[in-house]
């Protein structure tokens, strides 16, 4: 089962009766993310049996990904009086540093993509254990696929969060994109991030 435009919008407005199996359908997808106590290596080789594909030389495509993934955590917030775009410049940049940084044994990242015909998802896990007998483990998702087709609600502004769900150890937080409130701009459909946190071994 992968993951769907038209299925996050029903996790996101939680309409019709169908919502609550919509969100089953994605904490499934998710599973992997919420429950990662097994290893790096173990998620991802679950990640990879849900059709993702390590990234193993990023591109552009990656880079402006991980941009948009991390502005989401502006939107809606004071800015400062920046804009839209200088926004991305800077996350355009500090995705950069990303991509180059270097595994040491408290923090890794890894990074996959899942081909949808001319659209393209991505993925980033960060796993961290900043103690022996702390963990925490997030997966960052750009979701692109199904972007013509989608159920929209009736959305106020370019941009519509959903409610925080509660998984156990994990969370799992949703924005939603209207494309057509952004014409200069290329975002996802929505961003999907995931955060795991055990300090119980």
């Amino acid at each position: 089962m992968r993951i769907g435009a038209g299925l996050l919008v029903l996790l996101l407005v939680g309409i019709g009766a169908s919502a609550s199996d919509a969100r089953q359908d994605l904490l499934q997808e998710l599973r992997p993310c919420l429950e990662p106590s097994e290893g790096l290596g173990t998620l991802t080789s679950e990640m990879q049996r849900l059709d993702w594909t390590p990234i193993l030389n990023p591109d552009e495509r990656l880079l402006e990904d991980l941009a948009w993934i991390h502005t989401v955590f502006y939107l809606g917030a004071d800015t400062g009086g920046a804009s839209l775009e200088n926004i991305l410049d800077i996350q355009r940049k500090a995705a950069g540093g990303l991509l180059r940084k270097k595994d040491i044994p408290q923090s890794k990242s890894r990074f996959f993509t899942r081909e949808n015909g001319e659209e393209r998802d991505s993925l980033m896990i960060a796993w961290r254990e900043p103690r022996a007998d702390v963990l925490e483990v997030e997966c960052r998702l750009s979701i692109r696929s199904d972007a013509t087709s989608i159920p929209r609600p009736e959305m106020a502004t370019s941009f519509q969060k959903g409610n925080r769900l509660q998984v156990g150890a994990a969370t799992v937080d949703v924005m939603l994109f209207d494309r057509s409130r952004l014409p200069d701009h290329t975002p996802p459909v929505a961003v999907i991030h995931t955060s795991y946190r055990d300090s119980s071994n």
